[in-house]
């Protein structure tokens, strides 16, 4: 799998968002943040709070995490209460930030912004076996759970989804989920990667922008949930 991840990584020129970032400026991103984690001396078994809202940096932080940066929790919300009773959940102390967010009492907020991009070598090091996120329910069908995700599940499932949907280098795809959620990290993150596909930057969620979307920007592939295709409808 991490053959398959490195032969990725150099195709530098492959566009990832429509209007955004190329795979080799992620790339040098995730060599940065990794960097920067050293530089701090963040234990790389401590797990550190990611609140980013773009996907380009969700996946340069994936993509560090495997490459020796520490793991990471992706709470399903940025809210103060949310990060509080995930900070309860799952201890942290620091937090990469892409926007504002209030962080819990004894934490540390570092914006995406002072990870300045590296072309140190993106060697992939975290064993695929072990977990490297932790996840949150939003709490749909209860009290939100915490679970862990290792490499070879997630990149391994985007793979599949890949092959099975036969999705490749000449697709844009579309989505109605955010990438916070399971199904949205998936799909609209580390499906475009893998497949050598291109996403839409912004999450489309409102019937008519959906299909302004999808007429403007001549998507190939539709990420949706129930919800949004009775509206459609």
């Amino acid at each position: 799998m991490y053959e398959t991840i490195t032969t990725l990584l150099k195709n530098t020129s492959r566009p990832f968002a429509v209007s955004g970032p190329t795979v080799g400026e992620i790339a040098a991103l995730a060599a940065g943040m990794r960097d920067a984690f050293r530089h701090l001396g963040a234990p790389t078994d401590e797990p550190i709070c990611l609140c980013v809202e773009q996907r380009s940096h969700l996946l340069a932080a994936l993509l560090a995490s495997l490459a020796g940066a520490p793991p990471l929790i992706l709470p399903h919300a940025f809210e103060p209460q949310i990060l509080r009773e995930v900070h309860e959940a799952r201890p942290f102390r620091i937090i990469l930030a892409d926007t504002a967010v209030e962080p819990p009492e004894g934490t540390t907020v570092i914006g995406t912004e002072a990870c300045r991009p590296s072309q140190a070598p993106l060697t992939l090091v975290h064993p695929t076996q072990k977990p490297f996120v932790w996840l949150f329910t939003g709490g749909s069908t209860g009290k939100p759970k915490l679970w862990s995700k290792t490499p070879a599940n997630l990149f391994g499932e985007a793979l599949h989804l890949a092959r099975f949907f036969a999705i490749g280098p000449a697709d844009l795809i579309l989505s109605t989920v955010g990438p916070r959620h399971i199904y949205g990290l998936l799909g609209s993150v580390l499906l475009p990667f893998v497949a050598s596909a291109r996403v839409l930057g912004r999450t489309c969620t409102f019937p008519r922008e959906i299909l302004n979307a999808l007429r403007k920007e001549g998507a190939t592939v539709l990420l949706s949930v129930p919800a949004h295709y009775r509206a459609l409808r």
